[in-house]
Parts: C-alpha cells; structure tokens; sequence
C-alpha cells in the first residue's frame, strides 16, 4: 500500500502545474517516509518468519519442510501475499543503498524490501533531478 502511494505521489508530477510543484514534492516525501517506515516494519516482521521458516526445517527437516505461509499462520501470520526472503537476507549485512541529502544519511540500512523502496525513491529523485537540470530551475524543483 504505502509502495502504491510513493508510485503514485511520483506519477502525479505528470499533471502537476509549474506553480505547484513544492507542493507535490511535500507529499513525495511524505510518500517516501511512509515507504520506508512500511518495508522496515514489514522486514521486521518478515525476518521473524523467515526465521520460523528455518527453524521448522531445522526441527523437521528439508524432507518435512512446510511452506512458509502454513509457519507464519502457526504463528498468527497470513503471510499469503507477502515477501518473504530466505532467513540469511536478514541476518547477514546487505548491500547498502544510502540516500544522502545535505550530508545527512536519510536511510543507511538494508533490508529487502527496504532496499527496494529505497532503490525505488532513488530512481524516482535521479528523474526529478533530470527535469530540474533540464529547466534551469533548482528554486522551484528543490531535489535537484
């Protein structure tokens, strides 16, 4: 949900007038917040079932193995549309995908699907960029 409103608070520039554009960019960034606020909680929740998952296996072996959404249901979980990585994405370190802005890290952590909204908020910042190189106008497009 809160991937579906970043997607959509981007795309909105699309039909955005010149004169309000701080505006559009407000909620971005409240998108982006929201975001990365969603997949770090998700990952929290996802490492414990993953880790569930590893410890079902390792109980009852790779032969008795149960799909990850009857281990997260045993715990109170319906895991049926989520993303789940493999228990080791969450214990070991990551690649780091770090959003600087003014020499202050905004997110300096990765977790799967926080890498990947942060990936996401990059890209889309880098296209905002373009357009702001593009007019000339860093006052008005202030991610530039």
């Amino acid at each position: 949900m809160a991937q579906a409103q970043l997607i959509a608070a981007f795309d909105q520039f699309w039909s955005t007038g010149d004169g309000q554009w701080r505006a559009q960019l407000l909620r971005l960034i409240d998108a982006e917040r929201a975001a990365i606020t969603a997949a770090d909680r998700w990952d929290t929740v996802a490492a414990l079932l993953a880790q569930a998952a590893a410890d079902q296996i390792d109980v009852a072996g790779r032969e008795e193995e149960l799909p990850l959404t009857t281990v997260a249901k045993e715990i109170g979980y319906d895991a049926s549309d989520w993303m789940v990585r493999p228990v080791d994405d969450y214990c070991h370190p990551l690649p780091q995908y770090r959003i600087v802005r003014d020499g202050v890290d905004l997110w300096d952590r990765a977790t799967p699907l926080a890498a990947l909204a942060a990936k996401l908020i990059e890209a889309q910042r880098e296209r905002l960029r373009e357009v702001a190189s593009l007019t000339g106008d860093t006052t008005t497009h202030p991610l530039a």
